[in-house]
């Protein structure tokens, strides 16, 4: 059964309620998401100079290079990099 009018304008607006290809499920954001540096500056509020100098001394969260050289970081990764600085704080 094709999607109403109404249901298609609505997922247009919100990308939560786009359906996976598989079995009709919503898609939802999973622990294993990619984030774009920008997006991890913006949620870390941090400068873009803050973040490549954690890279230059290593103690950034864990990144992915994507075959296009650009940065991902997998957001357990940052999840789990902000804990271990809170339990050392």
């Amino acid at each position: 059964m094709p999607p109403t009018p109404e249901l298609r304008r609505r997922i247009a607006h919100a990308p939560e309620l786009r359906l996976s290809p598989r079995m009709g499920e919503p898609m939802t954001p999973k622990p294993t998401d990619l984030l774009t540096v920008p997006e991890v500056l913006a949620e870390l509020r941090v400068p873009r100079r803050t973040w490549q100098r954690w890279r230059e001394l290593g103690t950034g969260p864990q990144c992915v290079r994507l075959p296009n050289r650009e940065l991902r970081v997998r957001r357990s990764v940052l999840a789990t990099w902000l804990k271990t600085l809170e339990e050392a704080a």
